[in-house]
């Protein structure tokens, strides 16, 4: 099943892997890039929390089709060597590490999480949550990805003026001094 997933991506060098983890907020942020990314692309996207090798394996095999251009993956680490064994699958062109919380620091934290980063295919781009101190020094370990980082109040993308209801969320989000007003369901 593993193999027949690999053989299928490297049949595809066009498709773009942008692969995400963290503590906390995978899969929601897996959404608001899919549906972000679906205004403009085909993209073909992990469901709910299918972050181990078998879901992972599951949707290349079963839902990855030729039309599809973007591959999101959501990446989950409960162990030492998960983020390597799931990018021995899958190696992403875009990684993004959103946080790494209070319960991942007491087992295994940033040295499991930063694994995303070290796989990130050379002249990749990596998206790290400026934010969160571990997260951000994260920037320092390869010269030749490019890095975004982002965050509320520091970053290369800031987002202000966040509100959210049921109704969905609003939010104002400055890239390079350029501000943007963004709504979303």
């Amino acid at each position: 099943f593993i193999r027949l997933a690999k053989q299928k991506l490297e049949s595809r060098p066009d498709l773009t892997v942008i692969a995400i983890t963290g503590s906390y907020g995978k899969t929601s942020t897996k959404f608001m890039i899919r549906d972000l990314l679906s205004e403009r692309f085909s993209v073909c996207s992990t469901p709910g929390s299918y972050n181990t090798p078998m879901g992972i394996c599951k949707v290349i095999n079963e839902d990855l089709e030729a039309h599809h251009q973007i591959l999101v993956l959501e990446m989950g680490a409960r162990y030492e060597g998960n983020i390597d064994k799931l990018c021995d699958i899958a190696e992403p062109d875009i990684s993004v590490i959103t946080n790494i919380g209070i319960a991942h620091l007491e087992t295994f934290g940033a040295r499991t999480k930063s694994t995303l980063i070290k796989r990130t295919r050379k002249n990749g781009t990596v998206v790290l949550n400026a934010d969160d101190d571990r997260v951000a020094a994260m920037a320092d370990l390869r010269d030749d990805l490019t890095i975004v980082s982002v965050g509320l109040d520091k970053g290369d993308i800031r987002a202000s003026d966040i509100q959210y209801n049921q109704k969905g969320m609003r939010f104002t989000a400055t890239v390079n001094g350029e501000s943007e007003a963004f709504t979303t369901k």
